[in-house]
């Protein structure tokens, strides 16, 4: 099971087509923890973001998120495959969930936190 489908139906726009996809790959796929916290995972994830899926991503996202990870903070934040869910209300409330907030140029930046601010 390989996502080449479900990049295929993303880059023609068929949401539908790449969510099954998606949930095909995330669903067959061998369990092997480094699958899962790796490229292919995150992959997975981008493809439903941008197709404007934002549950499914956001579902994606948490599920890799539970796994021992650091690179999967930085990519929901930083990456323009995000870019169509972001004013989504589900992927705002997983970005606040994390410490984000929308800056004034509309990329998140990070909450400053009480220690940050102790001087």
């Amino acid at each position: 099971v390989n996502l080449d489908l479900a990049l295929l139906s993303a880059m023609s726009g068929d949401r539908e087509t790449t969510e099954i996809h998606v949930r095909r790959f995330l669903r067959e796929s061998p369990q092997d923890l480094a699958l899962h916290t790796g490229e292919a995972f995150i992959i997975a994830c981008r493809l439903l973001g941008m197709v404007g899926a934002a549950e499914p991503a956001v579902d994606c996202i948490r599920d890799g998120l539970e796994r021992p990870t650091s690179l999967m903070p930085f990519v929901i934040v930083h990456e323009p495959y995000f870019d169509p869910i972001r004013g989504d209300l589900a992927f705002e409330k997983l970005l606040t969930e994390l410490g984000y907030e929308a800056g004034e140029d509309g990329q998140p930046d990070r909450i400053p936190t009480a220690d940050a601010n102790a001087g």
